[in-house]
């Protein structure tokens, strides 16, 4: 009674000087063949704070940058004169460090520069980008951060991204790296000017109950609001005309809010808690009509996994972590499902307006909708 998905999301790009948020931190990286420049997210506007020059002879074969949001690090590979290379970025466990660790050199190593030292470095061998201290403690994604797949498993380039426009591509990536930032200082809701504005049209479609009208507010959001592999901004350099340029410098919050709200309210697509009520698929978008969001954290009251098609729930797994009574709304045109505890119950039929006795550490199994 497990509901997974094989899936792997890792985006990439093979353009040099791609940016993209490493999971984990607060920095943004913009990366080159032979350049990688940190910049801090924790203001409103990024602030470069390090520079660092790889000794690499060009041309550059088969360059490509990816954001790896399985094991939560960057990658970057390519084929210079020397041979081949390939190393790894990862985040300290607390966001405030940055780790090179080369994983494929030639022979004879890369130099690297950093604080202005050149460095030799050879396989296997890491290095701390940000301060001298050298102790590895590289940042591992938590085994309890939710999945959301949405049907589409197209190649994750996000230049192709971007130009397809489809949201059960975007929805999964921007969902998962939201997860993946540290905790920031709660922001000013009041500041709701230029891109927060955007954000906020998205949430105001919850409150219509208008899906209908969800794709193209978000797609604005994410083509004003993101650029390279979703690093969010606070200002339109590309200049989509969504909002007022003029207002940008009157933010006050980082520009992650936007993808950590973002990333929150993409799950509110699919499930909403209030008090002891769990809604299932309240504000479905009519383009998101089959999926899977695994491993859904219920803030200490358990874990919930579902999976739907044709718009309607096909199968939900809850882990109840406590002795509780919920009750679980489902869209109207569900009436009845089926419950069992285990693969060898054979379940009993209840109706969905029915509410629920859970019992500590057991399993739920709901499915046989009708």
């Amino acid at each position: 009674m497990k509901i997974s998905t094989v899936q792997s999301l890792r985006p990439f790009s093979h353009t040099p000087g791609t940016s993209l948020i490493l999971p984990g931190s607060f920095h943004q990286l913009e990366i080159f063949p032979c350049l990688i420049r940190v910049y801090s997210l924790s203001q409103t506007f990024p602030e470069l704070t390090q520079e660092i020059h790889l000794d690499l002879k060009g041309p550059i074969h088969e360059f490509t940058i990816w954001c790896d949001l399985e094991n939560g690090k960057v990658t970057v590979r390519g084929k210079s004169q020397q041979g081949w290379f390939r190393y790894h970025l990862v985040s300290s466990k607390v966001g405030n460090h940055i780790f090179l660790v080369l994983d494929r050199a030639p022979i004879e190593g890369v130099r690297v520069k950093i604080r202005s030292v050149w460095q030799l470095l050879h396989r296997g061998v890491f290095v701390n980008l940000i301060s001298e201290n050298n102790v590895f403690d590289g940042y591992q994604p938590p085994q309890c951060l939710e999945k959301l797949f949405l049907g589409n498993n197209k190649a994750q380039d996000i230049d192709l991204i971007r130009r397809r426009l489809d949201l059960t591509e975007i929805f999964p990536l921007w969902h998962r790296l939201g997860q993946m930032i540290p905790q920031l200082p709660v922001r000013n809701k009041n500041d709701d000017h230029g891109m927060f504005s955007l954000l906020k049209h998205c949430q105001e479609i919850f409150f219509e109950k208008k899906p209908e009208k969800g794709k193209q507010e978000w797609l604005n959001l994410f083509q004003a609001g993101f650029e390279g592999i979703f690093v969010p901004r606070l200002e339109d350099h590309s200049h989509l005309g969504f909002i007022e340029e003029s207002i940008a410098s009157l933010n006050e919050n980082s520009p992650l809010y936007l993808l950590i709200e973002g990333s929150s309210l993409i799950r509110q697509l699919f499930l909403q808690e209030e008090k002891n009520q769990l809604f299932i698929l309240p504000h479905l978008l009519p383009e998101l009509h089959c999926g899977r969001l695994l491993n859904i954290d219920l803030n200490g009251l358990g874990r919930v996994s579902l999976e739907w098609s044709k718009k309607t729930i096909r199968c939900l797994a809850l882990h109840s972590e406590k002795d509780q009574e919920i009750e679980i709304i489902f869209r109207s045109n569900v009436r009845s499902y089926r419950l069992r505890t285990s693969n060898k119950d054979p379940g009993e039929r209840l109706p969905t307006k029915t509410s629920l006795m859970l019992k500590q550490n057991c399993d739920y199994f709901f499915d046989n909708f009708m």
